[in-house]
């Protein structure tokens, strides 16, 4: 009996980015409201050298991850989803009949709001850990919170680098304004082995172009399957 341990290895990874996550459906009637107003901010994170595996406080000294500073750079110039982003939601609400407003709250601003006090007790409802009822004041129903991070996942062990995938995650969650509670919140995430090997005749730009094209080639497909969730709840 054979054993893919490659696919194992990216099953693994893939739970490590997703599998602690709290998943609320998307209710099959969300959409049926159009006289909700909806409000999103979204956070992109600009570090796209992430790092898996298992490594002591001696190894994560020895890999600081310097060498890939250029290609973080890169794609931090080169890939900007901000407008991607904007158009993803919009494309949604505005297929729903549903109205989508832009909201402008810095994470340094969102990370200090108050907690949120609740009061039940049900195992089955989930709230929002920040207290987002005063948004209702910006004549909003409803917030959609999103943060999209993206770029290189590079799994170690000890100090080896053992591989390199282009990744893409997309966390998105919705808040029912009216009681704070969460009414949607899951993840869409891939990632991809890159199969790059050490080779002494590859340039490091070469090596920095293949991982370009990777992270430039998952991100669409992470897009779209965050599109089907919306579009076509289960």
């Amino acid at each position: 009996m054979k054993i893919n341990f490659t696919n194992i290895a990216i099953v693994a990874v893939l739970f490590l980015l997703t599998g602690c996550a709290v998943s609320v459906k998307l209710p099959t009637n969300y959409f049926e409201n159009g006289n909700n107003k909806v409000g999103i901010i979204y956070t992109i994170d600009t570090n796209h050298i992430h790092r898996t595996g298992s490594q002591g406080l001696l190894d994560v000294l020895l890999t600081p991850g310097t060498k890939y500073y250029d290609l973080n750079e890169r794609v931090r110039n080169d890939i900007d989803l901000n407008d991607k982003v904007k158009d993803l939601y919009r494309e949604i609400y505005s297929k729903k009949g549903k109205e989508l407003v832009l909201l402008n709250i810095p994470k340094q601003k969102f990370d200090s709001l108050p907690d949120f006090k609740k009061t039940s007790t049900s195992t089955t409802t989930y709230f929002h850990k920040k207290d987002l009822q005063f948004l209702k004041q910006k004549e909003i129903d409803e917030l959609l919170i999103v943060s999209v991070s993206y770029g290189i996942l590079i799994d170690y062990y000890g100090f080896i680098e053992i591989s390199k995938y282009a990744k893409c995650t997309i966390n998105s969650e919705i808040i029912d304004l009216s009681n704070n509670q969460i009414i949607y919140k899951d993840v869409s995430s891939l990632i991809e082995n890159l199969k790059i090997k050490a080779d002494p005749s590859n340039k490091e730009f070469e090596l920095d172009n293949k991982m370009f094209d990777g992270i430039n080639n998952i991100i669409p497909e992470v897009f779209e399957l965050e599109k089907n969730k919306f579009l076509n709840p289960k």
